[in-house]
């Protein structure tokens, strides 16, 4: 983090020598410090400027250049306008974007804020909201990949029938590591598994110093490091692997603990989530349990 703002105001003094930097583009993301607070997109470098809308933390930004009284001119989509420096991270952040779920069965997703611009039907049951205006929600639809404006205020789609809530998606910077999730917030605290690229977690809450409290499919929960965690879906690393014996899909890592599913067959496949130990954390359709690593044909790195 030092490092970071060493870099930041390194930027800034030069800017002071040559009044603003364009950059090679670079992505970075929201972070207010409180989380419950949005970060303005400006139409200039000033607060009293109009706002092009307000993003919550974890939305990633394309800084274009930077300026010397801390402003940097940024791209969010096809919006570009004017951020302050201070409230933003070239580290992934907690993700503050809420999930809404509901019934969004031929939603009406414009490519601008501007009902006569490109519009498409979608088809899903989850949106991310990125930011909004008055009467504007600026959006990300996982699965499908893609973002764009819903003409709806922010309340309406927060509104009773709808669940909200905020996932967050591994990501090492190095795809072959895994994130380990902590019993404590506490890079000393003991490892409930070792977790791989691409895996979904569900924010529960901010911990301090950094940290989410997540939980993993049905059973695994604890804490992980903000800073290898996305906002967006990444690329999958998750391994398959197949039962080389009849298994036993169980509720915990030990043998002792309750069976979830008992006919897992020899040649089956699975999807590994994380590596606890002698055990895979692993996903099969629906359902996600653990199984034992001798089991399957493929021993991966504890």
């Amino acid at each position: 983090m030092k490092k970071r703002w060493l870099c930041v105001l390194l930027g800034i003094l030069l800017c002071g020598l040559l009044g603003s930097t364009a950059l090679a583009e670079r992505l970075w993301v929201v972070t207010n410090p409180n989380p419950e607070d949005r970060l303005h997109l400006r139409v200039s470098p000033s607060q009293n400027a109009s706002s092009l809308g307000r993003y919550y933390n974890g939305t990633q930004v394309d800084v274009l250049k930077t300026y010397a009284d801390g402003w940097a001119k940024v791209q969010i989509g096809p919006l570009s306008g004017y951020m302050m420096i201070r409230y933003l991270s070239d580290e992934n952040q907690a993700s503050a974007m809420p999930i809404v779920e509901g019934s969004w069965q031929g939603t009406v997703l414009y490519a601008l804020p501007d009902i006569t611009s490109t519009s498409q039907q979608i088809y899903s049951r989850c949106m991310s909201i990125m930011g909004f205006s008055d009467a504007w929600c600026h959006v990300y639809i996982p699965g499908l990949e893609v973002t764009g404006f819903v003409h709806a205020s922010l309340d309406s789609l927060l509104n009773d029938n709808a669940v909200v809530k905020s996932w967050a998606w591994v990501d090492n910077p190095n795809s072959e590591d895994r994130l380990n999730l902590r019993e404590k917030p506490s890079t000393s605290a003991a490892s409930l598994g070792k977790y791989y690229n691409g895996v979904r977690v569900d924010i529960l809450e901010l911990a301090e110093d950094g940290w989410v409290k997540v939980r993993i499919g049905e059973l695994a929960a604890g804490y992980m490091q903000a800073k290898y965690l996305s906002a967006y879906h990444i690329s999958e690393a998750m391994p398959t692997v197949f039962a080389t014996k009849s298994q036993q899909l169980r509720l915990e890592p030990r043998s002792s603990s309750q069976v979830i599913e008992s006919s897992i067959d020899a040649g089956m496949g699975m999807t590994v989530l994380a590596v606890h130990g002698a055990w895979y954390h692993v996903r099969m359709e629906n359902l996600d349990g653990y199984v034992q690593a001798s089991g399957t044909d493929t021993q991966l790195k504890r």
